[in-house]
């Protein structure tokens, strides 16, 4: 990969979780909107849905904290040094795999939490409203917690 290919992916990655953060935030919005002019007592159900999303939304910002973070120390090494120089470094092939194996997260996010949003949806707007049916989907994550600490933290040395 090529600096120019590298500066494309890390920018196209960004984007991405930026907009897939406000996309995540305006359908608990509306879900959360939606059940609250209900007349039952749906604070179950609210609890399920918005700790659902906001688990999305979690894993969204701090993958977009970890780009901000590559994507700063790119430029700082770059301007100290050049394109070239970069593109031979550990560094590069470590930012490389990093903003890689972001991006398999962000589709592998999108493509679990589709269905389950589209089912949260769904059951809100049928007036389905007992917990039992927005318990049924677990949430899998393509990385952990752990992993996003060494991220970070490989990325503040």
């Amino acid at each position: 990969m090529s600096y120019e290919e590298y500066k494309e992916l890390s920018e196209s990655v960004f984007l991405y979780l930026k907009e897939e953060d406000e996309y995540y935030r305006r359908i608990l919005v509306y879900l959360l909107c939606t059940l609250m002019q209900k007349d039952n007592d749906v604070s179950e159900v609210i609890s399920l849905v918005s700790d659902y999303i906001n688990d999305l939304i979690e894993d969204s910002e701090t993958e977009k904290a970890i780009v901000d973070s590559i994507k700063a120390n790119t430029v700082s090494f770059v301007d100290d040094y050049t394109p070239i120089f970069f593109e031979g470094s550990e560094k590069f092939t470590l930012y490389e795999r990093m903003l890689k194996r972001i991006n398999n997260s962000i589709k592998m996010r999108i493509t679990n939490a589709y269905p389950v949003i589209n089912q949260f949806v769904s059951l809100v707007s049928h007036n389905i409203l007992s917990e039992n049916n927005y318990q049924t989907v677990k949430r899998r994550r393509c990385m952990s917690n752990k992993e996003y600490e060494d991220y970070l933290s490989v990325l503040k040395k």
